[in-house]
């Protein structure tokens, strides 16, 4: 048998019975398929009705990639941290969960703005998205993000909740009213995610090939809470 405990990690062990005679007098109960020898004590194991968000307590699976198409070119590859990109290019970014999950993407450009990329009213998915689903942005292949022509730094941020966090909506509306990079980086829904304690990632395998993505994807394999992670990239 195994099971994941809430903060994601597994315990592991084997199951036995044994088949045993009673001399004394017993009672079964079959609502917990036991039977009582004594007061305090019965053979057998007890049912019960799993929590309603038991499908929050469980580790986390995030694979994700970032992918960037040069201007003119008609091939995609995949984004590193500090790789180079060019103005009229395009990027598309994927990425598929093993639990619902609220995701929130935002660029914050070289001029120093904040955009955001998802939620968008212009991609036809909604939070929490579900798990086991691949999800593209923008959703068709013959869609992506265009980069504009204000060279300098570009910052990618993906951040992925278990659970809604209650400040979120506000974040999202001071950037709908012009909120810059500085402010953003400041925020406290930003900042909550990157306290000690807050980020777990027991396990990134880069480069990895899954089922149902045609590049390799960013692995993270037994995520108990929020992720974040920044891409920095040069725009030239």
């Amino acid at each position: 048998m195994k099971f994941v405990k809430k903060d994601g990690s597994t315990v592991s062990g084997s199951l036995a019975y044994k088949i045993i005679s009673a001399s004394a007098k017993y009672k079964v109960k079959q609502e917990q398929k036991s039977i009582i020898f004594a007061k305090n004590a019965f053979v057998g194991y007890k049912l019960f009705v799993p929590p309603a968000n038991a499908a929050q307590l469980g580790a986390f699976t995030l694979d994700y990639q970032f992918l960037y198409q040069p201007g003119g070119k008609s091939h995609w590859q995949v984004l590193s941290a500090h790789d180079t990109i060019e103005s009229g290019g395009y990027i598309k970014f994927r990425l598929m969960g093993s639990h619902p999950a609220h995701v929130y993407v935002f660029n914050l450009d070289s001029g120093g703005n904040v955009y955001t990329l998802f939620p968008n009213p212009k991609i036809d998915y909604n939070n929490p998205l579900k798990g086991g689903k691949k999800y593209s942005f923008p959703k068709t292949e013959t869609q992506a993000f265009q980069v504009d022509k204000v060279t300098g730094i570009e910052e990618f941020v993906i951040m992925v909740f278990r659970q809604k966090p209650p400040m979120i909506d506000k974040l999202l509306e001071k950037i709908r009213k012009g909120m810059k990079k500085q402010q953003f980086k400041q925020d406290d829904t930003v900042m909550r995610t990157r306290g000690v304690g807050k980020i777990v990632q027991i396990k990134t395998k880069k480069k990895t090939k899954r089922l149902g993505f045609k590049h390799t994807v960013t692995q993270i394999k037994g995520l108990a809470t929020d992720y974040k992670r920044v891409f920095v990239l040069k725009h030239e």
